[in-house]
């Protein structure tokens, strides 16, 4: 899915979303980081929303750090993330 998303293929991303729901969970690199992690560390709102929208287990923590992804959208003060995270309801 990052693969997709960062070669731009956007709509490509959202179907490997839609396609393999558990990708969302997915950990990345060797710091064992989440789609949400990422996009926190970069400040993507529009990956934000993509992941937010595959309902992700917010409590998952880095390797590194032991943080989650919004601990990481504080940390580098995107405030727009922390919005989104904080306002998220999972699907029931």
């Amino acid at each position: 899915v990052l693969d997709a998303w960062d070669l731009g293929w956007k709509e490509r991303a959202r179907q490997l979303l839609y396609d393999d729901p558990a990708a969302v969970n997915q950990l990345y690199g060797e710091w064992d980081k989440t789609l949400l992690h990422v996009a926190a560390e970069r400040g993507d709102e529009e990956l934000t929303r993509l992941v937010l929208g595959a309902a992700p287990d917010l409590r998952l923590k880095d390797k590194a750090y032991q943080s989650t992804s919004l601990d990481w959208a504080r940390h580098f003060g995107h405030s727009g993330i922390v919005e989104l995270i904080e306002g998220f309801r999972p699907p029931k």
